[in-house]
């Protein structure tokens, strides 16, 4: 089995192959799945580790927390550039957490 950074890496760079559409919600549900088969051990402690760098909102969950801004979004409603934008956040987030890890 792959370890979740072998996992994420092949996603990172391959989103389209493995998603309907792009877009932040997506993006989040799937790397939830990798992460569950992985035993769950990596975006826990990214959770943690975002918490830890000062948010405000411990009660949000990571995808919540990944966003930038101090009030919760609805990446529901989000256009086609601000999905780009959450992802690419969430991707360089994701980065530095593993990179430290």
């Amino acid at each position: 089995m792959r370890s979740f950074e072998q996992s994420y890496v092949m996603f990172k760079s391959r989103i389209r192959m493995y998603l309907m559409s792009s877009t932040y919600g997506e993006v989040c549900a799937f790397i939830d799945g990798v992460d569950l088969c992985s035993g769950e051990q990596v975006m826990m402690g990214f959770r943690a580790w975002m918490i830890d760098r000062g948010t405000d909102r411990p009660e949000l969950s990571w995808w919540l927390l990944a966003l930038d801004g101090d009030q919760p979004q609805n990446p529901k409603l989000f256009s086609g550039s601000e999905n780009a934008m959450a992802i690419s956040r969430l991707f360089n987030l994701l980065d530095v957490y593993l990179s430290q890890r």
